[in-house]
Protein backbone atom coordinates (compact mmCIF):
# COMPACT_ATOMS: atom_id res chain seq x y z
CA UNK A 1 0.00 0.00 0.00
CA UNK A 2 2.70 2.39 0.36
CA UNK A 3 4.76 2.23 -2.71
CA UNK A 4 1.01 2.70 -4.35
CA UNK A 5 0.78 5.75 -2.62
CA UNK A 6 4.01 6.99 -3.25
CA UNK A 7 3.41 8.04 -6.63
CA UNK A 8 0.07 10.47 -6.15
CA UNK A 9 2.15 12.09 -3.12
CA UNK A 10 5.33 12.62 -5.67
CA UNK A 11 3.55 14.08 -8.03
CA UNK A 12 1.36 16.74 -5.91
CA UNK A 13 4.49 17.09 -4.13
CA UNK A 14 6.01 20.60 -4.41
CA UNK A 15 9.68 19.87 -3.96
CA UNK A 16 9.45 15.60 -4.94
CA UNK A 17 12.37 12.77 -3.50
CA UNK A 18 11.66 11.24 -6.66
CA UNK A 19 10.75 13.19 -9.51
CA UNK A 20 8.74 11.42 -11.84
CA UNK A 21 10.45 12.63 -15.30
CA UNK A 22 13.48 10.65 -14.03
CA UNK A 23 11.77 7.22 -14.81
CA UNK A 24 10.59 8.34 -18.25
CA UNK A 25 14.42 7.37 -19.09
CA UNK A 26 14.71 3.99 -20.09
CA UNK A 27 18.05 3.35 -18.83
CA UNK A 28 17.59 4.85 -15.66
CA UNK A 29 14.41 3.42 -15.35
CA UNK A 30 15.66 -0.13 -16.25
CA UNK A 31 18.79 0.39 -13.20
CA UNK A 32 16.16 1.48 -10.21
CA UNK A 33 14.10 -1.55 -11.38
CA UNK A 34 17.16 -3.84 -11.18
CA UNK A 35 18.53 -2.48 -8.57
CA UNK A 36 15.57 -2.82 -6.42
CA UNK A 37 14.81 -6.11 -7.81
CA UNK A 38 18.77 -7.06 -6.73
CA UNK A 39 17.75 -5.75 -3.05
CA UNK A 40 14.67 -7.13 -2.80
CA UNK A 41 16.64 -10.88 -3.70
CA UNK A 42 19.53 -10.04 -1.47
CA UNK A 43 16.82 -9.78 0.80
CA UNK A 44 15.32 -12.80 1.21
CA UNK A 45 18.44 -14.85 0.26
CA UNK A 46 20.19 -13.34 3.72
CA UNK A 47 16.19 -14.03 5.74
CA UNK A 48 16.12 -18.01 4.66
CA UNK A 49 19.57 -17.85 4.72
CA UNK A 50 19.89 -17.21 8.49
CA UNK A 51 17.02 -19.25 8.88
CA UNK A 52 18.99 -22.18 7.55
CA UNK A 53 21.94 -21.97 9.49
CA UNK A 54 19.92 -21.46 13.31
CA UNK A 55 17.51 -24.42 12.07
CA UNK A 56 19.52 -26.83 10.07
CA UNK A 57 22.72 -26.30 10.85
CA UNK A 58 21.97 -25.69 14.82
CA UNK A 59 23.66 -22.23 15.33
CA UNK A 60 22.89 -19.68 17.78
CA UNK A 61 21.71 -16.46 16.38
CA UNK A 62 24.60 -14.54 17.40
CA UNK A 63 27.07 -17.42 15.52
CA UNK A 64 25.04 -17.20 12.42
CA UNK A 65 25.80 -13.24 11.95
CA UNK A 66 29.64 -13.92 12.14
CA UNK A 67 28.64 -17.19 9.27
CA UNK A 68 27.62 -14.49 6.53
CA UNK A 69 30.86 -13.09 6.92
CA UNK A 70 32.94 -14.60 4.38
CA UNK A 71 29.71 -14.32 1.91
CA UNK A 72 29.51 -10.80 2.16
CA UNK A 73 33.86 -10.71 1.55
CA UNK A 74 32.82 -12.84 -1.61
CA UNK A 75 30.34 -10.65 -3.04
CA UNK A 76 32.51 -7.41 -2.30
CA UNK A 77 35.22 -8.65 -4.60
CA UNK A 78 33.14 -10.44 -7.30
CA UNK A 79 31.22 -7.71 -7.69
CA UNK A 80 33.57 -5.26 -8.15
CA UNK A 81 36.08 -7.92 -10.13
CA UNK A 82 32.92 -9.15 -12.33
CA UNK A 83 31.73 -5.22 -13.15
CA UNK A 84 35.37 -4.75 -14.45
CA UNK A 85 35.93 -7.22 -16.45
CA UNK A 86 32.66 -7.20 -18.41
CA UNK A 87 31.97 -4.22 -18.74
CA UNK A 88 34.28 -3.44 -21.82
CA UNK A 89 33.55 -6.78 -23.31
CA UNK A 90 29.51 -6.50 -23.04
CA UNK A 91 28.58 -2.66 -22.43
CA UNK A 92 26.58 -1.31 -19.45
CA UNK A 93 23.26 -2.14 -21.07
CA UNK A 94 23.72 -5.18 -21.54
CA UNK A 95 24.72 -5.64 -17.30
CA UNK A 96 22.08 -3.53 -16.53
CA UNK A 97 19.07 -4.27 -18.44
CA UNK A 98 19.60 -7.60 -19.85
CA UNK A 99 18.09 -10.93 -17.08
CA UNK A 100 20.78 -12.97 -15.93
CA UNK A 101 19.49 -16.19 -16.85
CA UNK A 102 21.51 -19.01 -18.09
CA UNK A 103 18.81 -18.58 -20.88
CA UNK A 104 19.80 -15.24 -22.57
CA UNK A 105 22.45 -15.24 -24.88
CA UNK A 106 25.04 -13.09 -25.02
CA UNK A 107 24.53 -10.05 -26.98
Amino acid sequence: MLPASFVPLETRAKSPLLPLRVLTERNRAGAYLSLGLSVIAMFGMFLFLSYCFQLVKGYSPVMSGPAFIPMAVLQAIGSTQIGTAFMPAFGLGALVSRPATPASPPP
